[in-house]
């Protein structure tokens, strides 16, 4: 009875660490099953060459959302191959979401569609949007030659700030010089003094009616004349 009882005990630690071993692994895969872009679950699964999964829905609108930055919204892995070549979805991932949520990817396939049918009515605008900086040469009590320089972000047909904030919740400026300066209403502008150009990374939040993805983008301070540019085309859909 002893031998008997002893396998039987056994039998039942080996049940239950196969139990929590499975338990990790659902875990996991739910944590990855989240979109990046819409928070909601992966449908019609891409993975990038980074590694990263979006719904095919979210990362159409993403490539076709603007003409410069093709990043992922992750780690900002170049994502313009995938502009002019076939998409092609994950079908054993998409095979195991379908498996593991069923009825959830059966709704969230139908919730699509209907965006689909709603957006047709809706209008696209589209606007350019300029990131660069001003510069000037001064010459201050304990630096000759120091760089005073004002990093703008606006759009292009909107000099004075008039239409910006409808679109743009706040901007996260991350100065490795400095610490994260956060702006959050126009104009979006941070002004700084220095010797020596850097790179300023931006993190562009939209507001949430736009069902847009934050932009992450960089810009490399110019010092040459009086500064420089560049734009990105982006698309909302009101």
């Amino acid at each position: 009875m002893a031998s008997t009882d002893n396998q039987d005990n056994v039998l039942d630690n080996s049940t239950d660490d196969r139990n929590t071993k499975l338990e990790k692994v659902y875990k996991i895969f739910d944590e990855l099953c989240q979109c990046p872009i819409c928070l909601k679950l992966l449908v019609e699964p891409i993975t990038t060459i980074c590694g990263h999964n979006y719904c095919l829905s979210c990362l159409k609108h993403l490539l076709a959302s603007s003409n410069l930055e093709k990043t992922c919204p992750l780690c900002r892995e170049n994502l313009s191959y995938l502009k002019n070549s076939r998409i092609t979805i994950n079908f054993i991932l998409r095979n195991l979401l379908e498996t593991r949520y069923e009825n959830q990817y059966l709704e969230r396939i139908a919730e699509i569609k209907q965006d689909v049918l709603d957006n047709k009515d809706k209008i696209s605008v589209i606007k350019r949007l300029l990131i660069g900086n001003y510069h000037a040469t001064i010459n201050t009590g304990y630096e000759i030659g120091a760089h005073r320089w004002t990093l703008f972000i606006r759009f292009a047909d909107d000099e004075n700030d008039m239409d910006i904030g409808t679109y743009i919740k706040e901007i996260i400026i991350s100065d490795p010089a400095t610490q994260e300066h956060v702006l959050d209403a126009p104009p979006y502008r941070y002004t700084m003094t220095g010797l020596q150009s850097r790179t300023i990374c931006l993190n562009i939040e939209f507001h949430s009616r736009f069902h847009k993805a934050n932009l992450r983008t960089d810009w490399n301070l110019c010092f040459t004349g009086i500064g420089n540019q560049k734009s990105i085309e982006l698309e909302f859909i009101n």
